[in-house]
């Protein structure tokens, strides 16, 4: 006999749970936060206007969130008779706040209807905006996502999910954790591989994307020798051009000094007399 009596209890309970004319729904399925920003999680009840006021209840992640030590002082859960909407606040967001929220409807200790709502930061990539490579140098870029998303690379209009052809997809470790083809690397670059390269993100559960572009140079590989060679250049010239201009310049001294006499040195007809004279003492 009793346990006929409890039979027909769950058998009511489940007629009623499944019959029950409250739904709850989200007004958004997903929201993005910024640290330090109010978080607004909004649940719109329906009920029959014969049926008592649902007790709305919020959770994060299957804890209600008036027991997580770290929300509890800054989560406000408000209720809107007018509008029949649950509105849970989360004061002052940090980092640990992303997370599945779930408003939940109970009769007494009975759930009755619930829905989710995730709760993310923006998502951002992030690769150097600019880098330089030289010729058969390998090519490695690294892209960082600000939380957990899947990447994949745009290079040269080709979309690259895993390695193949030249490209090779690495994982790459961030703070501990791994980020599944974060690094995108050409073993030996080429001139022509010059370009723009786009690192992509995708939330796995929201399906939000974001990008960063990546500026690839690629050098020639004898471009630091151009410049030695030219200052090489540049000293012969100056030094061809020094020796021409002392060569000429002694030519020009030899040919004035037998070209010209100074008047001390010229012979007058005293001076001849004068020798003579000297002569006959």
């Amino acid at each position: 006999m009793k346990n006929l009596v409890l039979c027909v209890i769950n058998v009511l309970f489940f007629i009623h749970t499944a019959y029950s004319t409250v739904q709850i729904q989200a007004i958004d399925k997903s929201i993005h936060f910024s640290p330090k920003e109010n978080i607004k999680l909004v649940c719109n009840v329906t009920f029959s206007q014969d049926d008592p006021t649902p007790e709305v209840r919020w959770m994060r992640g299957g804890t209600a969130v008036t027991a997580v030590d770290d929300l509890k002082e800054r989560a406000k859960v408000r209720w809107d008779p007018h509008n029949r909407i649950s509105v849970l606040m989360v004061e002052r967001a940090k980092d640990e706040d992303a997370g599945n929220y779930s408003c939940v409807a109970f009769d007494k200790e009975n759930e009755l209807s619930r829905d989710s709502i995730i709760a993310a930061k923006p998502l951002v990539v992030r690769t150097p905006k600019n880098l330089n490579f030289v010729e058969e140098e390998k090519l490695r870029v690294t892209c960082k996502p600000n939380r957990e998303a899947k990447i994949h690379w745009v290079f040269h209009g080709k979309e690259y999910h895993e390695s193949r052809d030249r490209v090779i997809l690495e994982d790459n470790e961030e703070d501990g954790k791994i980020i599944p083809n974060g690094t995108f690397v050409l073993e030996k670059a080429e001139r022509d591989d010059r370009g723009e390269l786009l690192c992509v993100g995708t939330d796995p559960v929201t399906g939000d994307t974001a990008n960063y572009t990546c500026m690839v140079r690629v050098k020639d590989k004898y471009a630091p020798l151009w410049p030695f060679l030219g200052i090489c250049a540049e000293v012969i010239v100056l030094c061809a051009i020094i020796i021409i201009y002392e060569k000429k310049h002694k030519t020009a001294d030899l040919e004035e000094s037998d070209t010209d006499q100074s008047p001390d040195q010229k012979n007058t007809p005293d001076q001849a007399k004068g020798t003579k004279v000297r002569h006959r003492q």
